[in-house]
């Protein structure tokens, strides 16, 4: 115990607090929160305009953008589709796709995911 005490008055700096801004903090957490919101807006907005249109679009750019912005992985992706996780894979590296026809449904789950997220997130 004498030892610690000897360390601590033989650095000052040792004993001095280090004071948070809480404040600070919780604005910084609220800004990520909107930033984070809007993206997943942006996102939404995306995959249904995908989804309405006959338009070749980016597929697996469109999945993969996803999964990254809704912390979505292969396999989670994989179940809520109820396909393989190789599937998801050969989506995202653009070697296949689904039928364009069933395009609407994947982009749907993925809508769903993410206005579920914007929700807790503003919630």
């Amino acid at each position: 115990m004498q030892a610690l005490r000897s360390k601590k008055m033989a650095n000052p700096q040792a004993s001095k607090l280090h004071v948070v801004d809480v404040s600070q903090l919780m604005r910084l957490v609220e800004e990520v929160r909107a930033k984070t919101a809007k993206a997943l807006d942006e996102l939404v907005e995306n995959l249904e305009s995908a989804s309405c249109t006959d338009v070749e679009q980016d597929f697996a750019g469109l999945v993969k953008a996803s999964q990254q912005l809704l912390r979505v992985d292969d396999l989670e992706l994989a179940r809520a589709l109820n396909v393989s996780r190789p599937t998801i894979g050969r989506w995202t590296r653009g070697d296949s796709a689904p039928h364009r026809l069933a395009r609407p449904a994947v982009f749907e789950v993925l809508i769903k995911k993410a206005r579920a997220q914007v929700r807790e997130l503003r919630g």
